[in-house]
């Protein structure tokens, strides 16, 4: 009799979690990437958009202005939302990367632990993107208005969140 070869079975769910992470992934990056994270109400035909790179380089700004003022023996009070929303918004990147390379390696290697792992950070990486979204909204006020980028990356996010959150229900 001959012996039955066991062929790797790779689930259409796994390819499906792992392709919708990558895809959320690239929605992150071109979020973190396009000119317009908050932007404000268009007035006489005209509207102004800044970009997260700036607002990155203003935070990192702040942070040497409070350094220095901390070496003179100064402390700078700085209650803004500014540095909260640049750092979640790389935390959001990085996490929806982190959910995305979960999911490829628990398609690769069928892993109980990627599988739980891909699941845990999934939960964190929604959290991630609510936040994320919170943050920038509340950063904005009453004058400015969230931007396009901003919402792409927590969409991004919170999209990778729920396919790695799948992986708890799909099997």
């Amino acid at each position: 009799m001959a012996k039955k070869s066991k062929k790797s079975k790779i689930s259409i769910a796994s390819i499906a979690v792992a392709a919708l992470a990558v895809v959320c992934l690239v929605l992150a990056i071109v979020g973190v990437c396009i000119d317009e994270w908050t932007t404000t109400e268009e007035v006489f035909g005209a509207k102004a958009s800044v970009s997260f790179s700036d607002y990155s380089e203003t935070a990192s700004k702040l942070q040497d202005a409070k350094d220095t003022a901390s070496d003179w023996g100064f402390e700078i009070e700085d209650d803004s939302k500014l540095t909260p929303m640049v750092a979640f918004g790389y935390i959001a990147v990085i996490a929806a990367a982190a959910v995305a390379a979960l999911a490829i390696l628990n398609l690769l290697l069928k892993g109980k632990i990627f599988s739980l792992l891909t699941g845990i950070v999934g939960i964190a990486a929604l959290a991630v993107g609510v936040i994320s979204i919170a943050l920038t909204a509340s950063f904005c006020g009453d004058y400015l208005v969230v931007g396009t980028g901003a919402i792409l990356t927590a969409v991004g996010a919170m999209g990778a969140g729920l396919a790695g959150a799948s992986k708890f229900v799909l099997k």
